[in-house]
């Protein structure tokens, strides 16, 4: 249930329930800045991760993290619990102003109790703004005036990712504050538990050689699920929240709602415009919005024109494309990290402007020391844009397009590592479409926004591939469903109905084509389809698309039909398939008349095996 309460940072609090994932410290007396931290166990959420005495929470901007320790502390205010909210940045300076939950009269009645209390810090990276000691500083003074409360102290520290100096920052808060050993509570009802009882024996092993020394549980928050998302939007409240989720869905948009301020964006972008918009505009958006410095201060104090923050990023994406590296060092990690040096690709940039670049919300999952490209398409995109700008450069197109096509046995072929590229860089150069719908079309189903091509070029496409789908040169793969559904538009009915007609018999490819029709939802060949669907030597994947497109396009009489020839002319009926005829449909008189005629015809469910009718 999602619950608003009216104390929440920015506008009223929903809670979604969130979880985490903790991050493995086994390598913690590695003196790298531990690079191959990895999740380990099942994800926890609030009423595990309180009893924890020492805990740090690693996410990037705008993953809700401050926002969630702020409304942690005022829950546990409202139990009577001692919990403190404070901004580190603010604690080397005037310690009484940082505290936004409690205040510091409340805090100096607890230090003299003997009562448990929570301190919860936001966080590392704010407080290295003005000054690269500041966060040692406030850290240093906090470990002074709590000393006799220690062992009863509950303290959490947020910090993105990217600012998170690994062993060094680890060290530092582990002398600071330490404990007489961590709580590890891995159920998610919020019961403490043993870890012998709760966990695998491989991590009660790994846990127990990291917690030797290391008294702070590290953890990271999960990405929202697609049923979170859909909470977060009906509670905001938004206009029409239905058709915004519908539209999230047809844009297979999801991707883009994993964390909360992404989602409150998009929705803004919804709003502003009344849909999401095609697959290229929802990525170039994403990569504006993420380019931008979300805090006002934070900018001001490392400002980034935002032309040369794109000159960047397209540099670092061809590099990390090409060389097949997705991680990028940081600029103050320590040696032995793996990945892209930044200083290479951006040999004129300062140290610091590579820095600020780094930690913009474009990059994510900075795990000690490196960064990577937050969406794969992102990064995609960005890659297609810089070869694009070379094509357009004088005198060069013919060497950049042998480096995309090359020559084997007198074949030509694409260049594996280049190959994610093309899709996004054949809506960016009309030549290199054209040559690669003669020669590949397939890579257009392989990802970018294939309904955003000219009409005359997808024509050129779909009868390529179904030609080398029918003299078995290209494989016969039913394509990304994600990218069918992008490229099939009512506007290719026309050449649909010509293609089936062509090569009717041809299970398979009659199986593609019908498939464009139902996730495309072209309607006017209801009728065609209807006729697939009754062919009684119609392959079984042909017929479950066929009903599929008339469950989108066609009419109740039309599925009806299809039921009854089903039921008159087998003998013995499919399970699977008796549950697509009536999945999602109302059951009128004539179906459960129809569905107790299929029960005299249908297997009993064999033991053990996965069976969607018995659901």
């Amino acid at each position: 249930m999602v619950v608003l309460d009216s104390s929440g940072i920015d506008g009223p609090f929903i809670d979604l329930d969130r979880t985490f994932h903790e991050l493995s410290t086994s390598n913690i007396d590695n003196e790298r800045m531990v690079d191959d931290y990895y999740p380990v166990g099942d994800s926890r959420n609030w009423g595990s991760l309180l009893n924890e005495k020492r805990l740090l929470i690693l996410s990037e901007a705008g993953s809700g993290k401050t926002t969630e320790i702020y409304n942690a502390a005022l829950r546990l205010n409202k139990e009577n619990k001692p919990a403190f909210f404070l901004r580190l940045e603010h604690i080397s300076s005037d310690l009484e102003v940082a505290f936004e939950v409690g205040s510091y009269d409340t805090f100096l009645i607890w230090i003299a109790s003997d009562e448990e209390g929570w301190l919860f810090l936001d966080s590392v990276d704010e407080s290295r703004l003005r000054g690269a000691r500041d966060f040692e500083r406030a850290i240093r003074k906090l470990s002074h005036h709590i000393a006799q409360a220690l062992g009863r102290a509950h303290i959490v520290i947020t910090s993105r990712q990217s600012a998170w100096r690994g062993k060094e920052d680890l060290d530092l808060v582990q002398k600071a504050f330490p404990s007489g050993g961590r709580q590890h509570t891995a159920r998610n009802d919020g019961e403490q538990t043993s870890p012998v009882l709760s966990s695998s024996p491989v991590q009660v092993l790994l846990n127990d050689s990291a917690n030797k020394e290391n008294t702070f549980n590290i953890v990271a928050l999960d990405d929202l699920s697609s049923a979170q998302a859909s909470r977060f939007i009906k509670a905001k409240g938004i206009a029409n929240a239905q058709a915004f989720l519908d539209d999230i869905e047809r844009a297979n948009a999801w991707t883009f709602t994993t964390r909360p301020q992404d989602l409150d964006e998009l929705a803004v972008f919804w709003s502003e415009r009344g849909e999401i918009g095609s697959r290229i505009e929802l990525v170039r958006n994403s990569i504006d919005r993420r380019l931008t410095e979300r805090d006002q201060e934070r900018d001001f104090h490392h400002p980034l024109s935002p032309d040369k923050a794109r000159r960047g990023v397209r540099l670092l994406a061809a590099a990390t494309t090409l060389m097949r590296i997705h991680t990028i060092k940081m600029p103050d990690c320590l040696p032995g990290i793996q990945g892209i040096d930044a200083a290479q690709i951006l040999p004129e940039w300062t140290a610091q402007e590579r820095f600020i670049l780094l930690s913009r919300p474009i990059f994510d999952e900075a795990i000690y020391g490196q960064v990577r490209f937050h969406h794969r398409e992102v990064r995609e995109f960005l890659a297609a844009e810089w070869l694009s700008e070379l094509l357009e450069q004088r005198g060069s197109r013919r060497a950049v397009e042998g480096i995309i096509f090359r020559q084997i046995y007198g074949q030509e072929i694409t260049t594996p590592v280049l190959r994610p590229i093309l899709p996004w860089l054949c809506l960016l150069d009309n030549r290199i479409c054209e040559r690669v719908a003669r020669e590949e079309p397939s890579i257009f189903f392989e990802g970018g926004d294939p309904g955003q091509l000219p009409l005359s070029i997808r024509h050129i496409i779909l009868r390529e591939m179904c030609e080398k789908m029918a003299d078995n040169s290209t494989g016969r793969n039913m394509c990304d469903r994600s990218m069918v559904q992008r490229f099939a538009k009512p506007d290719l009915r026309d050449q649909i109905s010509a293609l089936i007609h062509k090569y009717k018999g041809d299970d398979e490819l009659t199986a593609f084509l019908v498939r464009m029709i139902w996730l495309g939802k072209i309607t006017g060949l209801s009728d065609i389809v209807l006729d697939i669907a009754l062919q009684p030597e119609c392959e079984h994947y042909a017929f479950i698309v066929s009903l599929r497109a008339l469950k989108e396009t066609g009419t109740p009489e039309q599925l009806m039909q299809v039921r009854l020839h089903y039921l008159k002319y087998n003998d013995i009926l499919d399970r699977d398939t008796v549950y697509e005829l009536i999945n999602n449909e109302c059951l009128t008189k004539l179906m459960w008349q129809w569905l107790l005629d299929c029960l005299m015809k249908i297997p009993p469910k064999e033991q053990y095996s996965p069976d969607a009718l018995t659901y």
